[in-house]
């Protein structure tokens, strides 16, 4: 019996331990051109207005590719885009939200 209970508990310490790590947003660096198109990408995807989020897509290509944001943010938010794409407005736009929200914003110099 108390094998048991210590596999169980060392099972469940272990999915904890695993879903803790697995769920954080990747940062998408301090640039503050990123934040508002972020901004910009919640508006179109809460207004499901498939126009404005192609838009914002485009920009935040261009951010990436001029470094200034990161490729694990980038690839993040193409999972999010991806929902938006499926008319899966709801589900984008919580991700997006939590996204947002994970995002820590480097301190004023």
């Amino acid at each position: 019996m108390s094998r048991c209970c210590c596999l169980i508990l060392m099972i469940l310490l272990g999915m904890v331990a695993g879903f803790s790590g697995c769920n954080r947003a990747a940062q998408v660096l301090g640039d503050e051109a990123v934040f508002n198109e972020l901004d910009a990408l919640y508006t179109a995807v809460t207004a499901r207005r498939m126009d404005l989020v192609n838009a914002c897509e485009t920009r935040l290509k261009g951010l990436k590719e001029s470094g200034k944001l990161s490729d694990a943010g980038f690839t993040q938010l193409e999972g999010i885009l991806k929902y938006a794409h499926d008319s899966e407005w709801q589900q984008a736009a919580e991700r997006l939200h939590y996204f947002i929200r994970s995002q820590r914003k480097p301190s004023p110099a």
